[in-house]
């Protein structure tokens, strides 16, 4: 069975966001999946000390800001497959992201440090679970968005995962008031549930769901 981490940047009042969300979770639901969703608004996470920039730091499995990440990194390596959901209606979106990647890093640890260089081997590493991106962009933040994508997918195999890809859709400013039966509101909603399917199943979007995600 997927089990699959929903990593979710909306906002509580984002009306839209919770729709996409609930469409996508459809699709799990119907084919049976695991999930666990993470409010990143609800959390507690401070900013990242970059406690690995001193040379003499020793990596460990729990990060030293004692915040809420210290509680969901068991949890985020018990659920594989994490989901971004990046709504980019705020122009700090992109920072509050930045910093929860970077406080991902006690799950990516190292393996050379100077302490075992000497008689390092190489491992066998396999590739454990996938990544991928549900955003929604205003026209006037769309770029971000990109940035937001090419970021994901770069990151990607620090965790020892496969980028799934990236459901983008531009103009989100139309679609924030918009009425359930909007045509294009209709459209998204559909094509996410179809992605919730296809990650489960196939552990990649494709190409018709994210051509007709972001129509």
């Amino acid at each position: 069975m997927m089990k699959l981490a929903i990593i979710d940047f909306s906002q509580e009042d984002d009306v839209c966001s919770r729709k996409l969300v609930g469409s996508f979770i459809d699709g799990l639901y119907e084919i049976g999946s695991d999930y666990n969703v993470f409010k990143i608004e609800e959390l507690n996470i401070l900013p990242c000390n970059e406690c690995t920039k001193d040379i003499h730091f020793e990596y460990t499995n729990k990060c030293r800001c004692d915040d809420d990440m210290n509680k969901i990194y068991p949890q985020l390596k018990d659920y594989p497959n994490w989901v971004f959901v990046v709504p980019m209606v705020k122009s700090y979106t992109v920072t509050y992201l930045k910093n929860f990647l970077d406080r991902l890093e006690p799950m990516f640890q190292p393996l050379i440090n100077m302490s075992n260089l000497p008689e390092f081997n190489i491992p066998q590493v396999t590739n454990n679970g996938v990544i991928s991106l549900i955003a929604t962009a205003t026209s006037n933040n769309f770029e971000n968005a990109l940035v937001v994508e090419e970021e994901l997918s770069s990151v990607s195999t620090l965790f020892s995962k496969n980028y799934a890809g990236s459901l983008l859709a531009n103009n989100y400013e139309d679609l924030i008031d918009a009425k359930d039966d909007n045509p294009r509101l209709k459209s998204i909603l559909t094509s996410v549930k179809r992605a919730g399917k296809e990650i489960s199943t196939k552990n990649i979007f494709s190409v018709d769901t994210i051509t007709n995600f972001s129509k």
